[in-house]
C-alpha cells in the first residue's frame, strides 16, 4: 500500500517539479539575456517616468482638421512604440508619457527624456546638443549627420523618388537640465534612419553596444541601413560621464 501511495505521489509530483523547473529556466533565461543587458544599458529604475518628445510633422500636415486631431510621422511614432513596448517588458512600473514638441512645453524636461526626431523638425532635440558634447552632431538646418572628428557627412540616399539609403543616430547621455537623469536622441537622416536608432536599443543590438561601451554608458552611435533592411552599427563614440 505504501509503495503504491509513493508511486502515485511521485506520478504527480515529478511532472509538477519538471513544469516549475521549466518555468524557473525560463525566467532566468530572460533575466540573463534580455533584462539585465537592457537594464545595463537603459540604467532606468521602476518607478520613474520617462518623457518622450516626438518630432512635430511640417505645418501643412499637423493638423487633421477633419478628425480635430494632430497627426505625427508614422515611423516616428513608431521608433515610439517600439522603444515603449520594450521598456515596459523589461521595467514593470515605469510610467511612460509621450508628446509631440510643441505640446510639450518643457513641463517635464528634468525627467529621463527620450527626443525621437532630429533638429529639423524636432526643436527640442537642437536644444539638447547644443547644450552636450558629441562628435556626432546634426546640421540644424538639413538632414546631414555629421562626423565632426573625421569631417564626414552622412545623408540618405534617394533614387528615383525613393530613399534607398538612411542613416541613424543614438545619443545616450546625461539630461544637461537634470544630472540626476538621461536623455536618449533617436534620430536619422529621414525617418527610416529613425526607425533604425529605435531599433538599436532593443535586443540584440543592445549586446553589440555593451560590449563597445564603458560603464558609464554615454555614448553616441551611427548607424547605416539599406531601405528596406536592417541597421548596421557604423561606429560608437564614448562620451563624458
Amino acid at each position: 500500500m505504501t509503495g503504491f501511495i509513493i508511486n502515485n505521489l511521485k506520478d504527480i509530483v515529478l511532472p509538477i517539479l519538471t513544469f516549475l523547473g521549466g518555468l524557473i529556466l525560463k525566467w532566468a533565461q530572460k533575466v540573463l539575456t534580455v533584462s539585465y543587458p537592457a537594464k545595463k544599458l537603459w540604467k532606468l529604475d521602476d518607478g520613474q517616468k520617462v518623457s518622450f518628445v516626438i518630432a512635430n510633422p511640417p505645418a501643412a500636415f499637423r493638423i487633421d482638421e477633419s478628425e480635430y486631431t494632430k497627426t505625427v510621422y508614422m515611423l516616428d511614432y513608431k521608433a515610439f512604440m517600439i522603444i515603449n513596448v520594450f521598456l515596459s517588458s523589461i521595467y514593470k512600473k515605469l510610467t511612460i508619457t509621450a508628446e509631440i514638441e510643441e505640446e510639450f512645453h518643457n513641463r517635464d524636461i528634468r525627467d529621463h527624456l527620450v527626443l525621437i526626431g532630429g533638429p529639423v523638425n524636432n526643436p527640442l532635440t537642437e536644444k539638447v546638443m547644443n547644450l552636450i558634447n558629441s562628435p556626432l552632431a546634426f546640421n540644424s538646418k538639413t538632414h546631414e549627420i555629421m562626423d565632426n572628428k573625421t569631417g564626414t557627412q552622412y545623408i540618405a540616399e534617394v533614387v528615383d523618388g525613393s530613399i534607398v539609403k538612411d542613416y541613424g543616430l543614438v545619443i545616450r547621455t546625461t539630461n544637461p537640465y537634470n544630472k540626476e537623469n538621461s536623455v536618449t536622441i533617436i534620430a536619422g537622416s529621414r525617418t527610416y534612419g529613425t526607425l533604425a536608432s529605435a531599433e538599436s536599443l532593443t535586443m540584440p543590438f543592445i549586446k553589440s553596444i555593451n560590449k563597445k561601451i564603458k560603464k558609464n554608458k554615454n555614448f553616441a552611435m551611427l548607424l547605416g541601413l539599406d531601405v528596406p533592411g536592417k541597421p548596421e552599427i557604423l561606429k560608437i563614440y564614448q562620451l563624458e560621464a
